[in-house]
């Protein structure tokens, strides 16, 4: 009983100043991929502006022309989360349409050059294609790891994405880290229970185990701050790396493991933030998939367009209820875009397709 009264007062000194925490970081993100042999197959750079008002956030990410990065099919992502709320938006790069053929399919009625998404998470999902996750980890985590101390919490994984209609899965593992003065992230690393999951065509998620020895569990991810900076009084990590792992198969009886992916993060400017909003601002005509509204048998989640603002909740469930669309079709303004989706997918797994092929073409050069 004396300890919970010792450590009480602590927690209600360093919340609210952790709540009051603001600041605008700026810096470069790159991806090192490997091979089986532990060698770097690609690079990837991205600049990264982040936007910080207490657990409020906003990520900005874009590629700098480095490596591949010249034939990014997206021009920039953002991301934001209102406390309650993750809001995405992905703005394509139409000037490059024709490195990935879809020339004729920006001219449709309905192509919208942007795409959004928002779901009600505490956190980004994964690891995705646009390197979100890894400077939300360092820089706007706190509040998210201080509601799951002891728990499983979000993981720096290349999780499988099912359905389009699907929100990527959260791919959650075990850790153990370590905070600084200023509840920052020193250092962390994530542990496999020996499981992993296949993602289904229709979303589902299976789980199956792993050969011995991995069945036991193995070391799947770490992050560690290198270097730090102050401003305001507060130490950001300078320079922190995240690094992924797998197990190598061909070590039989041996915990071997071979790094994946690695993340090599440099903070190069920390300022105070201005005129802050945690939302991705919409400046042109968007297609939107809202994972918190779901209609139809298939559980499908809302799709509308917007140019201008994010719905709230309550006002895409009163439009719906004003068309009498729950449990129904869906019809303009919330009419399904599955075939305005599919199209844009077929077209970026194509891009990607012929960047890998581009790539090992140099290589053998």
């Amino acid at each position: 009983m004396r300890k919970t009264l010792l450590v009480l007062p602590f927690i209600a000194f360093i919340f609210p100043a952790l709540h009051a925490q603001q600041f605008q970081a700026e810096g470069t993100i790159t991806c090192f991929v490997f091979n089986n042999n532990n060698n770097v197959e690609n690079k990837v750079v991205k600049r990264f502006i982040v936007d910080r008002s207490g657990v409020q956030w906003k990520i900005h990410t874009f590629d700098v022309g480095e490596a591949n990065s010249q034939n990014s099919v997206f021009l920039y992502t953002e991301a934001g989360y209102d406390g309650t709320n993750v809001f995405y938006l992905q703005m394509d790069d139409t000037n490059k349409a024709g490195l990935y053929g879809l020339n004729n399919f920006l001219k449709q009625k309905n192509f919208c050059p942007a795409m959004g998404r928002i779901l009600k998470a505490d956190s980004p999902p994964c690891l995705e294609l646009d390197y979100v996750y890894p400077v939300w980890l360092a820089y706007c985590s706190f509040s998210y790891l201080s509601n799951h101390i002891g728990g499983k919490i979000v993981a720096p994984v290349w999780a499988q994405s099912g359905s389009y209609s699907r929100p990527p899965p959260k791919a959650e593992e075990v850790a153990k880290w370590d905070l600084n003065s200023s509840s920052f992230i020193k250092k962390m690393e994530w542990f496999s229970d020996g499981t992993f999951t296949l993602a289904d065509h229709d979303g589902s998620v299976k789980t199956a185990k792993m050969p011995p020895p991995y069945d036991n569990g193995f070391v799947q991810a770490s992050m560690e701050t290198v270097s730090e900076t102050n401003f305001d009084g507060m130490l950001l990590p300078q320079q922190y790396v995240i690094k992924t792992f797998f197990p190598n198969w061909n070590l039989a009886g041996n915990t071997n493991l071979n790094i994946i992916t690695s993340f090599v993060v440099n903070l190069d400017a920390v300022r105070a933030v201005t005129d802050f909003s945690c939302f991705p601002a919409l400046n042109t005509k968007t297609l939107v998939k809202d994972y918190r509204v779901l209609i139809n048998n298939d559980n499908d989640p809302v799709s509308y367009v917007s140019t201008t603002n994010w719905n709230t909740e309550k006002e895409v469930e009163a439009k719906l209820h004003n068309s009498g669309l729950y449990g129904g079709e869906s019809k303009t303004p919330f009419r399904n875009y599955r075939s305005i989706v599919l199209l844009l997918m077929v077209g970026v797994t194509g891009f990607f397709l012929v960047v890998m092929r581009m790539n090992r073409q140099q290589k053998q050069k």
